[in-house]
């Protein structure tokens, strides 16, 4: 039995893939939306077809406090309205997935080899992909995919600890826990 993990794209799905703790990633489909335009439709049809429980991961494309709410709640509204009893998670990242490498900003100067500026820090919080292209710069393409893929297990730890992460895996537990568990005869 699966549970469904809807992301906009490739890189956040890499990202998330080494993020889930390995006892439940076989439990786990990770499903590519292709933006969030597409997350509220493919969160419903599978609700409604497939009756599993699914988590959507977000980018809300805005730091504005009544832009972040006014996406939240129309996303909410949306899936809740075909949920029947079938449970689900919306995990937002403001602006974009890619700012929760920066709640690891140790990765990001062990890798980069460069020292991450209070000025960095700070754009970061709005404006994740350009901080990290520039960190990164001179040192080839910048892939999320690859970054995810060298974070050592302290960072990774750290990252599940720390919300939303753990808001996310919790709820990805506990469903797969409920999947697994002997049901009453």
């Amino acid at each position: 039995m699966k549970v469904y993990l809807l992301v906009e794209g490739d890189s956040d799905a890499a990202f998330l893939e080494r993020l889930l703790p390995a006892e439940i990633r076989p439990a786990i489909s990770i499903v590519t939306v292709g933006g969030r335009s597409n997350m509220s439709s493919k969160a419903r049809s599978l609700m409604v077809l497939k009756r599993k429980p699914v988590a959507l991961v977000v980018d809300t494309d805005v730091t504005e406090k009544d832009a972040v709410a006014q996406r939240t709640e129309a996303l909410e509204e949306l899936v809740r309205s075909a949920t029947a009893g079938v449970p689900y998670k919306i995990i937002f990242a403001a602006p974009e997935i890619e700012a929760w490498y920066f709640d690891v900003p140790e990765a990001l100067e062990r890798l980069s080899g460069k020292k991450l500026s209070p000025e960095q820090r700070e754009l970061a919080e709005v404006r994740p992909k350009e901080i990290l292209a520039k960190l990164f710069n001179g040192q080839g393409p910048l892939s999320v995919e690859q970054l995810a893929g060298q974070l050592t297990e302290a960072e990774v730890q750290t990252l599940r600890e720390t919300s939303p992460r753990k808001d996310l895996i919790d709820f990805l537990t506990e469903q797969v826990n409920k999947q697994t568990e002997p049901q009453p005869v």
